[in-house]
């Protein structure tokens, strides 16, 4: 009878191969440990709703926002006339910038970043008409398009650019609503400080881009005296749940909430309600602007053939509010700064603004999803407007 230990003689491992097979494992290990600690993927774009609520030329009313933002007090309809003028287009544009040392998933726990982010907007408004109680206008969304860049050197000081100048135009030829990631900082050259070189970036820097889903859109709204925009109407194109609560937040008489009184004496102080500032803040939030501030005209001057009131924003704070039943986003910013306001067209010329920003939480398709900052951030905001 045969030994069973003999039935199954042993047979000799090779060791190349087992050393091979526990490098295979440990390589498995690493790759399964990194897609569970970096944490969430990078948003992917249309992640808020975009699902269309309103077609081409659908009139969407008041009644249909789930929370409407709260009336605007009445106007005198000959302020009315004046800051809304029937046929001229008023040609916006707000930048702002931030740069913070913080942490973001995408580098995985703990891993200490310095960000810096950039968006700009670009926005032109043609007034159809205007008879002291109703105005017509159409909104051309013509630029909304942010850049974020996160490397582990200090002071990425890409340059602002001037007031009104839009400096992310290679960003032009994206689609809406796409979210960008670019490998290398090439593109954005032209604005590194002279003193930080492309290839420090490069070695170790993740730059994000996004073209915002309201990039290209063109939507009339209808805004009434004492009841705020009371429908709207995609040109078009189509509208998501977010880019219609957005709308109707819109602050279409916002110049005569910031600058109440024309004939106002110098050293007049006044408040003024955040939604009236919804025009300085970046529109990708698509937000409601909440909060008020104190305003102090500190100077008449002539700028040119302009008759210019100065004003500064001394106290308060600015909320934003995009939450929807699906998602909890919400922000706060501290302004500080000048307001240049043109006393004989009405609106709002200028504004140079700087002060901390708060963002409690962050969409997935935001450039600013799972950023903590370790300090608070200092936001910078640029603000142009011209009438022809």
């Amino acid at each position: 009878m045969n030994d069973p230990k003999n039935l199954y003689p042993a047979r000799k491992i090779n060791p190349i191969l087992l050393i091979l097979g526990l490098a295979v494992c440990a390589l498995l290990l690493i790759i399964i440990g990194l897609l569970v600690f970096r944490g969430p993927p990078l948003p992917p774009p249309g992640g808020r709703n975009p699902t269309p609520v309103a077609g081409p030329g659908q009139v969407v009313p008041r009644v249909d926002v789930p929370r409407p933002p709260k009336p605007p007090e009445p106007v005198d309809s000959g302020r009315i006339t004046g800051t809304a003028q029937v046929g001229k287009t008023y040609e916006m544009v707000i930048k702002g910038t931030t740069e913070s040392e913080g942490t973001s998933k995408s580098w995985g726990i703990k891993t200490v970043i310095y960000m810096q982010w950039i968006f700009e907007c670009a926005v032109d408004r043609f007034i159809e008409s205007n008879d002291g109680n109703q105005i017509v206008e159409t909104r051309l969304f013509k630029a909304v398009r942010s850049v974020r860049v996160d490397a582990k050197v200090k002071d990425i000081g890409f340059d602002f650019g001037l007031p009104g100048d839009l400096i992310l135009g290679f960003l032009g030829t994206y689609d809406p609503d796409s979210f960008l990631i670019f490998e290398t900082v090439a593109p954005f050259a032209r604005l590194l400080s002279k003193s930080l070189l492309q290839s420090q970036l490069d070695e170790e820097a993740k730059v994000l881009g996004t073209v915002d889903s309201l990039n290209g859109k063109k939507v009339r709204l209808t805004f009434e005296n004492g009841k705020g925009v009371t429908q709207i109407e995609p040109i078009g194109c189509s509208l998501t749940a977010d880019e219609r609560n957005y709308l109707f937040a819109t602050a279409v008489l916002g110049d005569c909430f910031i600058m109440p009184d024309l004939k106002g004496k110098v050293g007049s102080k006044w408040n003024v309600d955040g939604q009236n500032l919804a025009g300085l803040i970046d529109p990708s939030l698509h937000g409601q602007t909440t909060g008020s501030v104190s305003i102090e005209r500190t100077e008449d001057i002539k700028s040119g053939d302009q008759n210019v009131a100065q004003m500064r924003i001394t106290a308060g704070s600015i909320n934003i509010d995009s939450t929807t039943p699906e998602k909890y986003d919400i922000g706060k910013f501290v302004p500080r700064g000048i307001l240049v306001f043109d006393l004989e067209k009405q609106f709002v010329q200028s504004a140079e603004l700087t002060g901390d920003i708060t963002i409690e939480n962050c969409s997935r398709d935001h450039i600013l999803f799972e950023t903590r900052f370790q300090a608070r951030p200092k936001l910078r905001v640029s603000y142009t407007c011209k009438m022809r």
